[in-house]
């Protein structure tokens, strides 16, 4: 086994300096190749790396307490001059308390390219890594904490745990199969996007994906059969692309959500299913489900949605519902104990409405066409000391609808369907119950009223 050691170890009284004065030079001309059970270690030291780093087999690379310097040769297409930080077989890298930096002559923007292949392992901690791109393949592992790159981009059968760090532009997730990626507390950057393949098998575990207490600047997810997780997290713009997912969103703080798009690339193994938890969704463009079929799940939370050539379950628990647009979709809408705020927009769509909401002064069903809803109240018979009527009669019409007839049960509650019609969808009806005397207690309605209906009897 080769081993080499590189260190300037200080004196007390040089450390009082600054880290940049402390610290020897060291310059490496070519490419630094390690293989076999090489093992190589920069300490304490300023190392310029002039040319690409191989590291293979068993061969381990440990920095510490350092400031790299790489110098890019080779021209990329995209991204000007790059050197290349290669890791095959099992080989380790650990890098700890480091900056690197590249340079170019060459006036296009330098990169180093960090690629985590086959079995081996990268392992970052409080380390800086300015304009560094980070590709973890086939089965390696990705570990850092406290740590800043430019891009990290995970593909393959790969696992990344990513800590309290901040990735300045984008994070690509183009998986394979069985993938894990877990980002927490990651700090404030741009995440562009996240990338999934179509072909995932059916018989093989999906990818996961955890975003933990993390603050985001930007991210668009493109999601073939995969599951997500974003929960105690600030994501300030949000694009996400789903087809096929399990998802569930924790504590998203306010931010702007400009599309949510269930694309019509379903698979055959499921419905999407998606919960919201305790979350608002502010300044919105628009929250879309578009060309799919699922569940929504939202609860303790606040947003606006717009569903296009959308078939399935939104249920809204505790929840506040701003704004919705409905086009060419049929839509089963559960608004248990929630409130809407302003109105619908309806065009070619059927919808379903049931649960006990109280809806704003505002809201309405702005526009209508073409559509139809039917809604579900609770209508409560109550008696004036407060005791249920138990097995009232209730009565339903209206002047451009025929009377329906319910009975309560033995609390008092009976639960009636109202439809409504491009016709009817601004004329109210009325619920009835009859007594003694020959009398009735009456209380009117709209498609938009808060449910329970309560009449009050002698």
């Amino acid at each position: 086994m080769r081993s080499l050691v590189l260190a300037v170890v200080c004196a007390a009284t040089a450390c009082l300096g600054s880290a940049a004065e402390s610290r020897e030079s060291v310059y490496h001309e070519g490419d630094l190749v390690l293989s076999g059970t090489d093992r190589m270690v920069i300490e304490n030291t300023v190392y310029h790396q002039n040319g690409d780093i191989l590291l293979s087999d068993s061969a381990t690379l440990v920095v510490r307490n350092a400031d790299v310097v790489v110098s890019a040769r080779s021209a990329t297409v995209f991204s000007g001059r790059a050197a290349e930080f290669i890791l095959l077989g099992a080989a380790h890298a650990e890098i700890s308390n480091t900056h690197i930096t590249v340079e170019s002559d060459a006036a296009e923007n330098p990169w180093l390219n960090v690629s985590v292949e086959n079995a081996s392992t990268l392992s970052l901690s409080a380390v800086v890594a300015d304009n560094t791109k980070v590709f973890v393949r086939g089965n390696g592992l990705l570990q850092a904490d406290g740590s800043t790159v430019s891009e990290v981009c995970v593909s393959g059968s790969s696992r990344s745990d990513l800590r309290n760090c901040v990735v300045r532009w984008a994070i690509c997730l183009d998986f394979g199969t069985g993938d894990r990626v877990t980002l927490s507390r990651l700090a404030p950057g741009r995440i562009a996007s996240w990338m999934v393949p179509i072909a995932v098998a059916a018989s093989v575990e999906r990818p996961r994906l955890s975003l933990l207490d993390c603050s985001i600047g930007a991210w668009s997810v493109y999601a073939i059969d995969s599951v997500v997780t974003l929960q105690d997290s600030v994501v300030a713009r949000l694009g996400l692309y789903w087809s096929n997912p399990s998802g569930t969103i924790v504590g998203l703080a306010p931010g702007r959500f400009p599309e949510w798009h269930l694309s019509e690339q379903l698979q055959t193994e499921g419905l999407v299913d998606v919960t919201m938890l305790n979350t608002t969704i502010t300044d919105c463009v628009s929250l879309g489900l578009r060309h799919g079929s699922g569940t929504l799940t939202v609860q303790d939370s606040s947003v606006a949605l717009q569903v296009s050539d959308f078939t399935g379950h939104l249920n809204f628990q505790d929840s506040a519902l701003s704004t919705m647009t409905v086009d060419g979709s049929s839509l089963d809408l559960d608004m248990t104990a929630s409130t809407v705020e302003a109105g619908f927009d309806v065009t070619d769509s059927t919808l379903r409405i049931t649960g006990n909401f109280s809806p704003s002064a505002e809201a309405a069903f702005y526009q209508w066409s073409n559509s139809r809803c039917s809604r579900e109240f609770v209508v409560s018979v109550r008696r004036a000391n407060g005791r249920p009527a138990s097995y009232a009669s209730v009565h339903v019409g209206s002047p451009s609808r025929a009377s329906s007839d319910y009975t309560c049960d033995a609390d008092g509650n009976a639960q009636i369907t109202v439809s409504f019609t491009d016709a009817t969808r601004d004329r109210s009806f009325w619920v009835s119950t009859d007594v003694p005397g020959g009398r009735e207690v009456r209380v009117t309605a709209y498609v938009l009223s808060s449910s329970p209906l309560v009449l009050v009897v002698p």
